[in-house]
């Protein structure tokens, strides 16, 4: 049995470790704005050591927590306030707090820059150049994402203009948990099924003579995932999200690009991949080719991220970059903020008792707060765990708890299914604005599993407000970070033709009025006149595109 000690200091609970388990009061139900951070000190005797994940909920099941003398008002009690009210003081962020995240999330990026182990990662890519839109090549690119592994052959025609072929495959449950070379394997698996349903020849090494049989083809593998790249060519694993968790790469040292081009060699391929690039950047680049000032990529669909070019100047911590790179000859470099790992102490950034909840259950607890407070993958859970919260006080669904009917009773466990409201829902809730809110109550029904008639105009206002709430967040904190890259880069508003942001992702591209929030957040945080220089662009499944540019500017080196 594992003693829970639970120090208090200062208006705080501190802990020695896993700062990441802080938010567990809040899952005894005292309110997240009581705390800054919260901590524990375990004494485990049998066994000697708990993974963090365990630690969290040795902590949650806890019995006793002591509550600290609070350094401020006390927000009204659960037991006291609506909790509807509840929820809308919890999700929304004042100008205010935007105003202080996004400072921290600047001074975070400084210090990301200056050092290692900082918040921000702020990893180099090794891009150091710019697309002019004149080039042109055949190449291939591999994008890895959360869901889907896409394949490209990307034509760069030149004057801006590209013809891309490609085919999407959804990455198995299974793989996501499978060791590394049983994905890769797959990877390579599904290249061939892509040249064969396109009707190109692949190219191959004779078994015979070892000679090529065609032309080696060059790829760019994007790699949704946090890396520590070394190279244009060289990267290991930092983190796995986006609910992966494959044995075989992530501490072990092993090259992410080294193990891929292993697949291939296996297979007998002649293909080289070039190039391990960032979805963020590969999005940055497919716009650049299009349009010369865009500046920054955006990641807003199952997870996020976002990246820009820093000057060389800035590139304070590595010191002296790798021989093989141009130092000398470039002025700035492509920044993989891995943006998903801000203010993973909780610090400024309000977390609610559901954000917490749904934290503990994941693969990487305590980690990547800040996406799971964004993107796609997360948005539709924690709207559920809401409105599980909510049920559980028949102020939505009240039909649910009576148990009657056996329609009923199964949509009351379908409440409890993680995962099982999507962020589809979401996107196709908010989207209805009509009075009798019929769309929302179609949602709902299909959702559940119930007639449309079980479905209240009471629950569609409940659950629209929900929806509007969370989405509204994720948008208002994905705006914070595209601030927060202009304030660091002033320079680049300076011009009256002012700066693009590329930005993919299904959360951008269709939850209703996303681009309008990120908008007016802008606004209440650099001005009227700034905001009306950044244009934020939709660029459609570019991390590929830009993956097919990255290998080209690679082989271009190799020559």
């Amino acid at each position: 049995m594992s003693d829970i000690r639970v120090q208090r200091r200062d208006g705080e609970i501190r802990v020695s470790s896993f700062r990441q388990v802080h938010h567990v009061a809040v899952l005894k139900r005292l309110d997240p704005a009581d705390f800054r951070i919260i901590t524990f000190r375990p004494t485990f005797l049998d066994p000697p050591t708990l993974a963090p994940r365990a630690l969290a909920r040795a902590l949650v099941l806890a019995t006793t927590i002591s509550t600290p003398i609070m350094s401020h008002p006390t927000p009204p009690s659960a037991d006291s306030e609506d909790p509807l009210a509840r929820l809308e003081r919890e999700f929304n962020l004042t100008p205010v707090q935007l105003s202080t995240i996004a400072t921290r999330f600047v001074n975070e990026m400084r210090k990301g820059l200056d050092r290692h182990g900082a918040t921000l990662p702020m990893i180099p890519t090794y891009v150091t150049s710019s697309v002019t839109g004149h080039e042109r090549g055949s190449y291939m690119a591999l994008d890895m994402g959360g869901t889907n592994l896409r394949v490209c052959r990307v034509d760069l025609e030149g004057a801006g203009r590209v013809s891309v072929e490609q085919e999407t495959f959804v990455i198995p449950a299974e793989l996501k948990l499978a060791p590394i070379v049983d994905l890769f394997d797959w990877v390579v698996s599904c290249v061939e099924l892509f040249f064969t349903h396109k009707g190109h020849p692949l190219p191959l090494v004779d078994p015979e003579t070892e000679a090529a049989q065609q032309d080696s083809l060059y790829v760019g593998f994007t790699f949704s995932f946090s890396v520590n790249q070394t190279a244009l060519n060289r990267g290991t694993l930092l983190a796995w999200s986006k609910g992966f968790h494959c044995p075989g790469l992530l501490g072990t040292g092993a090259d992410i690009v080294e193990l891929l081009q292993e697949s291939f060699r296996r297979r007998r391929h002649r293909i080289v991949v070039t190039a391990l690039v960032n979805d963020t950047a590969g999005t940055l680049l497919a716009c650049g080719y299009q349009d010369p000032t865009c500046k920054v990529g955006v990641i807003l669909g199952t997870g996020t991220n976002a990246a820009y070019y820093e000057t060389r100047s800035a590139l304070r911590k590595w010191g002296t970059l790798p021989h093989e790179d141009p130092r000398s000859s470039f002025t700035e470099m492509i920044i993989n903020t891995e943006w998903a790992e801000f203010d993973d102490e909780r610090d400024v950034v309000p977390v609610t008792r559901y954000d917490c909840e749904l934290d503990v259950a994941t693969n990487d607890v305590g980690t990547s707060i800040f996406e799971k407070l964004i993107s796609g993958l997360y948005l539709g859970e924690v709207v559920r765990l809401a409105l599980a919260d909510l049920h559980s006080h028949k102020l939505v669904f009240p039909r649910l708890a009576d148990g009657a009917d056996q329609p009923f009773r199964t949509a009351q466990k379908t409440l409890t299914e993680p995962y099982r409201f999507t962020s589809e829902y979401v996107s196709l809730i908010v989207a209805d604005t009509s009075s009798d809110l019929a769309a929302v109550a179609q949602v709902l029904a299909d959702f559940l599993g119930v007639p449309t008639a079980g479905i209240s105009h009471t629950d569609c206002v409940v659950v629209r407000t929900v929806c509007s709430l969370v989405g509204t967040r994720a948008a208002r904190l994905s705006a914070v970070g595209v601030a927060a890259i202009f304030t660091r880069r002033p320079e680049l508003l300076e011009k009256e033709e002012g700066s693009t942001v590329a930005v993919d992702g299904s959360l951008f591209e269709k939850y209703p009025g996303w681009v309008e929030i990120m908008e007016e957040t802008l606004r209440g945080l650099l001005g009227e006149e700034r905001t009306r220089r950044i244009r934020l662009r939709l660029v459609k499944d570019g991390s590929g595109i830009g993956a097919a540019i990255v290998a080209m500017l690679a082989a271009q080196q190799q020559k």
